[in-house]
């Protein structure tokens, strides 16, 4: 029995990596990199080397948390947390919103608008698949986001 469920952990591995390696190949013959600016994330490289950062998910439990202690951190959120209530307090240093259901309309686009009032200072990470979609126009050649290729499991 532990031979299958080696055998199968090895399978889903393997999947993984050729679903990773398809995003890739797709990824380059669709669009290139110069195009979707990936390049200009080279300037991040070593921003915070030797410094700690915390990366805060969504979840319920940061509800508990007291996380104005993390104001002078070199902090990375997401998608809404811009509705916490102490957001300008804890000030993140890093923003990603990537989902798709912002490229979809299913999440309102004003909702970067909100992340930059509520954190004025915040560099923005977004897909670079959204580059092709109108709606991001705006952000396209804004010094304070960068692109990302998130596609991958």
């Amino acid at each position: 029995m532990a031979g299958n469920w080696e055998r199968l952990l090895a399978l889903d591995d393997e999947l993984i990596r050729l679903f990773n390696l398809f995003r890739r190949i797709e990824f380059t013959l669709r669009r290139t990199r110069a195009r979707y600016g990936l390049k200009d994330n080279a300037v991040l490289k070593d921003r915070h080397k030797g410094e700690r950062c915390f990366i805060v998910g969504n979840g319920p439990s940061i509800n508990s948390q007291d996380l104005t202690l993390l104001k002078d951190e070199t902090t990375f959120f997401c998608n809404f947390f811009f509705k916490h209530p102490r957001i300008r307090e804890i000030r993140p240093s890093y923003y990603a919103v990537a989902d798709g259901k912002l490229a979809t309309g299913e999440w309102d686009i004003s909702i970067l608008e909100e992340i930059r009032e509520s954190c004025p200072d915040v560099t923005l990470f977004l897909s670079a698949t959204f580059q092709d979609n109108p709606r991001f126009a705006p952000y396209l050649n804004t010094e304070s986001v960068f692109w990302l290729y998130v596609d991958q499991l």
